[in-house]
């Protein structure tokens, strides 16, 4: 996929596959946003890239977020709806609670940027490869 000069918006790139995507993005001719939910906690990568505050178990974050790039987030081209956490194991061995924090944030936090966006990206992924591996 050719993606010089677009805008990337990777949810969840302070770690794992969203820090691993940002970093080897960050190298190419791509306008990197890295979408995380402690910004001061971020460990600056190599290459050009921008932290956006985004805590997607937050609409008022998301909306925030999302607008808080200003020119770039109208441009956004791409969204890699990555944030989440691992909910291990066989599902009736999750409590509920668990299951439905797990939801909101691949679902209902990919979508709402979306929403914002007012149309959908180019290109949508959903990075699920961490939720399909049980360890």
């Amino acid at each position: 996929m050719d993606l010089e000069g677009k805008t990337v918006l990777i949810t969840g790139a302070s770690r794992g596959l969203g820090r691993a995507l940002a970093e080897r993005l960050a190298t190419e001719p791509v306008r990197v946003l890295c979408g995380v939910r402690d910004p001061q906690a971020f460990a600056p990568l190599a290459g050009e890239h921008r932290v956006v505050a985004l805590d997607l178990g937050s609409r008022e974050s998301i909306d925030a977020g999302v607008a808080g790039p200003g020119e770039d987030a109208a441009r956004i081209d791409v969204l890699v709806n990555n944030a989440g956490q691992f909910v291990g194991g066989l599902l009736e061995n999750q409590s509920l609670d668990d299951v439905y924090d797990d939801e909101v944030l691949h679902t209902g936090g990919g979508s709402r940027i979306v929403e914002l966006l007012g149309q959908a990206p180019s290109k949508v992924m959903d990075a699920v490869a961490k939720r399909a591996i049980n360890r």
